[in-house]
């Protein structure tokens, strides 16, 4: 005989639509939430767009609407006559700018003949008969770059999400080469997207029974690191796994990767303390440190705000160490979370120890995609991160005004905080648990 308080459910549920009753366990599932909310936020920034007749675009993109693709095509001069380091002091490692050098080799030398070693001169060329966008060889490789690596991302997270069950894995994917971050990085030609590609290849395999698919993850860590830097924290997931040979390993793939492509220019092994003294000297440009999306840009940006309100100028301080000291929390938390896509989420906010640019949120997906494949539904405990990484992935009309507001930076801010919060609580909480469980132990 079924309760009162079960029959006034079922009388309650009975009154919703059919279409509820049916598909009511669909709300519960993480991936129909990514792809409905992902949905939404396309249709919204569509809207934007076409109700300013493309306006919109330059404070969603890059501000200056001449310069797409610009991390790539720049890339490609900083590596002719084989001196990035000494000529250009391009920021990228030795290993990009061999990946760019493999590029230079497909344009013609009537084209390259008439570039520039000067940074400036390179940039004033931009709507003249030699910007490199004009030219038919140039820009086919870059159509080459988007493509290969968007479908390298597609790929990936499709057959991971499969493997895991996931009957709409396609549809995530699309939903995944669709997100902010990826958008971002494929405008700018940045080349992160294909450190993300091999960072989502590593945590596919890096626990393996396959020996061969297990050394191929190691080695795209490392080529994820060679080509962008902090992938390589994503190491601490072996290290987690108490995986020390594959860690060794790890490092030594990384070193070659680092070491291996300085002979392919003229600086020879001096580019390695070239290229480090180079980022040592390199500061933060941001005149308005708030607005960038780093760990201590969110702290800048709490001092913004009380000095908006109060008048002071706590925000004129640096909070490089603040910064810092949040990221190592977040690197040792990873150690300690209970699952892989807490401890992935904790790395990828430890990358944010300094600021980066809006293309680094592509590196989002790698937590997102280990939490669609790992969480069946939503849980109390899940919620909270979930909705932090979709401040990272969702393309939402969160214009901005460049060097005066960014929407999202400050929301991101918040998303930052919030999982520092929930962080914690889960540590102390399952500390507790710990202990309690063994003071039970115990006393049996």
């Amino acid at each position: 005989m079924k309760t009162g308080q079960e029959a006034s459910k079922k009388h309650v549920f009975s009154k919703q639509p059919a279409f509820f009753r049916r598909y009511e366990y669909l709300w519960k599932k993480p991936s129909f939430a990514f792809m409905l909310l992902m949905l939404i936020s396309l249709f919204a920034l569509a809207a934007v767009f076409l109700f300013t007749r493309g306006n919109a675009m330059e404070h969603f993109w890059f501000y200056s609407t001449i310069d797409t693709g610009m991390d790539f095509f720049h890339s490609i001069e900083y590596v002719r006559g084989r001196w990035p380091y000494k000529i250009f002091e391009t920021l990228y490692p030795p290993l990009a700018n061999l990946f760019f050098l493999f590029i230079y080799a497909f344009i013609p030398e009537s084209v390259t003949e008439n570039w520039t070693y000067d940074f400036t001169e390179s940039v004033n060329m931009r709507q003249t008969a030699y910007d490199l966008r004009t030219y038919q060889s140039c820009f086919m490789m870059f159509l080459f770059f988007v493509i290969l690596v968007t479908f390298m991302l597609a790929i990936l997270v499709s057959r991971y999400l499969r493997k895991k069950g996931i009957r709409s894995a396609g549809a995530c994917a699309l939903g995944f080469v669709l997100s902010y971050g990826v958008l971002q990085a494929l405008e700018r030609g940045n080349i992160v997207i294909l450190a993300a590609g091999f960072s989502l290849l590593f945590v596919s395999f890096y626990r393996s029974d396959n020996k061969i698919l297990k050394e191929l993850a190691l080695i795209s860590l490392a080529a994820a690191a060679g080509l962008k830097v902090y992938p390589c924290l994503l190491g601490v997931l072996i290290l987690k796994e108490k995986d020390f040979s594959a860690a060794i390993r790890t490092v030594l793939y990384g070193i070659a990767a680092f070491i291996l492509p300085c002979f392919a220019f003229r600086e020879g092994l001096e580019a390695i303390p070239m290229w480090l003294t180079i980022l040592i000297n390199h500061t933060n440009s941001l005149e308005e440190p708030w607005l960038g999306i780093g760990i201590s840009n969110a702290f800048a940006d709490g001092a913004h705000l009380i000095d908006m309100i109060f008048g002071s100028s706590l925000a004129d301080s640096s909070f490089g160490i603040a910064g810092i000291v949040v990221a190592v929390f977040f690197l040792i938390s990873s150690l300690f979370l209970k699952k892989t896509w807490m401890s992935a989420l904790a790395i990828t906010f430890a990358m944010l120890f300094q600021d980066q640019g809006s293309y680094f949120f592509c590196m989002a997906l790698i937590p997102l995609m280990l939490f669609l494949g790992e969480e069946k539904e939503f849980t109390r405990e899940n919620s909270i991160p979930f909705l932090v990484m979709m401040t990272m992935t969702l393309p939402l009309p969160l214009l901005y005004t460049y060097n005066v507001s960014n929407a999202r930076s400050s929301v991101f801010h918040i998303a930052i905080l919030i999982f520092l919060i929930w962080s914690i609580t889960d540590l102390a909480k399952n500390g507790l648990k710990e202990g309690q469980e063994r003071h039970s132990w115990n006393r049996v």
